[in-house]
């Protein structure tokens, strides 16, 4: 299935080799799969059929026996075919079909293999164009305040990917049963995950749009893995993006007390927060109080970055979370990162643009 093995094989052509590694090979890999799980499961249940179990405990008897041969075969010859157990005392243990049945088991387990080290070539060589650009820390941040993360479009060099899944999970969903389907999914979304957290969010620096941006082209992949595959399977393979993107995409301003009262700490002369109360005036409608358009600014600001109202902000998460262990577990727990580690979160937070110095 291999570029190498399809140049290996002579009359091959370009256009067949590239039809090997596309929905066409997979149909030949998911017939092989098919098949050789079909036999299994026909091999275990021929060993419980009263006429095979007949035979099998007849050549059981007679390899117990004086002679080291049954007919024209030796008995290890018998137990390669068969099952190892047939020289064994217990009368329980083995069936007629074993081998055969842990051959199609290992033919099974191959092809599936194969299937997902195919996905994940091709999924690698689908990011190849994402992984070089750059747009994260230069997206501006004016906007991140009036959009949704949900709400961006997906950025146009995750198009290939989205591509690539929507028609290769739309085969694999009606080729295979829902647990192998999963299983590979996940394979697959594993690959996403490392690809993505190693060389897009441990790469770059994030403003807080950048990061509302790749929340968003995350969020694409996801509606594509769920229409074929389950609701939640993406986000749970996807899991550790996802938080690193909640960690890069924190709201410069959380509307938490202690989070006000760094801010403050933080601005010098307090030019900063007079201009988001004077911002906040100005954008209170008729019969609004007053002092609740700053919250309604940091709102805004929390529901761009993909983070829930209410949460903390960026000075008090970078403020606890560099300043013990325990304080950053504390944080992690109230952010509810669960897969994080102290030392990877903090790691993350650094690329944030504010604090990049």
């Amino acid at each position: 299935m291999t570029t190498s093995l399809g140049r290996a094989m002579g009359g091959v052509t370009k256009e067949e080799q590239e039809k090997l590694l596309g929905v066409e090979g997979l149909e030949r890999l998911c017939k092989t799969y098919g098949s050789a799980d079909y036999l299994e499961r026909a091999m275990r249940d021929w060993s419980d059929d009263v006429f095979f179990l007949d035979i099998w405990e007849g050549l059981q008897d007679r390899a117990r026996g004086q002679t080291s041969n049954i007919g024209t075969m030796s008995v290890a010859d018998v137990a390669e075919r068969t099952s190892k157990n047939v020289e064994s005392d217990d009368v329980d243990g083995g069936s007629l079909f074993d081998e055969t049945a842990s051959w199609y088991a290992r033919l099974r387990e191959r092809s599936e293999k194969i299937i997902i080290d195919t996905l994940n070539s091709n999924v690698r060589e689908a990011l190849r164009p994402y992984r070089h650009i750059n747009p994260w820390a230069t997206l501006s941040g004016a906007s991140a305040s009036a959009s949704n993360a949900t709400e961006l479009s997906p950025t146009a060099e995750i198009d290939p990917l989205l591509s690539y899944l929507r028609s290769t999970l739309a085969f694999l969903s009606r080729a295979l049963a829902s647990a192998p389907l999963r299983r590979i999914t996940r394979a697959v979304l594993t690959t996403i995950s490392t690809t993505l957290w190693e060389n897009v969010l441990s790469r770059y620096r994030f403003s807080t749009q950048g990061a509302a941006q790749l929340h968003a082209d995350l969020a694409a992949v996801c509606r594509v893995v769920d229409k074929h595959v389950g609701t939640g399977v993406a986000e749970a393979g996807l899991a550790k993006c996802l938080e690193g993107v909640k960690i890069v995409g924190l709201p410069v301003k959380g509307n938490s007390a202690s989070q006000v009262d760094t801010a403050k700490g933080r601005d010098d002369d307090g030019g900063e927060e007079d201009e988001d109360w004077d911002t906040g005036a100005w954008d209170a409608e008729d019969g609004d109080e007053v002092h609740d358009a700053p919250q309604k600014a940091n709102t805004a600001r929390g529901t761009a970055s993909g983070v829930d109202v209410g949460e903390l902000g960026l000075w008090e998460v970078e403020r606890r979370l560099f300043a013990d262990n325990q304080s950053a577990r504390d944080v992690l727990e109230d952010l509810g990162l669960e897969l994080l580690s102290e030392t990877e979160a903090r790691a993350l937070l650094r690329r944030r643009v504010e604090l990049a110095g």
